[in-house]
């Protein structure tokens, strides 16, 4: 009798184990093949060819990092841009998260570190 409470009870856990991990995949985020294509191009115009904005928006360390890129075609690694910069991961992942939300720049993931690539016009 235990041990067919006990088949029972697996039954039940093995039966919720599955119902969890279809409800998992359903709600899983879906990544599409683009995130992990390699960093476009920008044409070496970089005048015409980057994303022009209002710097009144900026502050003086946005706008290092937006000349930095402009300076290197439009794009650099995350650690790169800390380094020759002079600021810490932590300052510079804010940094780029604000730009980023003004839709200056895309980060992608490469390995252990990002590609920060400025949006094209």
């Amino acid at each position: 009798e235990t041990s067919e409470i006990a088949n029972r009870n697996l039954s039940a856990l093995a039966r919720s184990k599955i119902a969890i991990s279809e409800s998992a995949q359903e709600h899983a985020p879906r990544f599409s093949a683009s995130v992990l294509d390699k960093p476009q191009i920008v044409a070496s115009d970089k005048s015409s060819a980057l994303k022009e904005i209002d710097a009144s928006q900026l502050n003086d360390e946005e706008l290092k990092v937006y000349d930095y890129l402009k300076e290197h075609n439009g794009s650099a690694y995350q650690s790169e841009l800390a380094r020759d910069l002079e600021l810490t991961k932590v300052k510079m992942t804010r940094i780029l998260d604000r730009l980023e939300g003004f839709g200056v720049l895309e980060r992608k993931r490469r390995g252990m570190t990002n590609i920060v690539i400025l949006r094209s016009l």
